[in-house]
């Protein structure tokens, strides 16, 4: 992301990956901010949270 001049870009938040992932890995599927064990986990999702 590039800065326009005379605006700092924010740093980013990884709130949103904290709450979908355990001590396991990332959850496949949430209901917005609430993950849905009962889908369990995907690889797949993981590589493209980390792109």
């Amino acid at each position: 992301m590039t800065a326009r001049p005379g605006r700092a870009v924010p740093a980013p938040t990884f709130a949103h990956l904290v709450r979908l992932t355990d001590d396991t890995g990332l959850f496949e599927h949430a209901r917005h901010a609430t993950a849905r064990r009962e889908h369990g986990y995907c690889t797949d999702d993981v590589a493209g949270a980390w792109w």
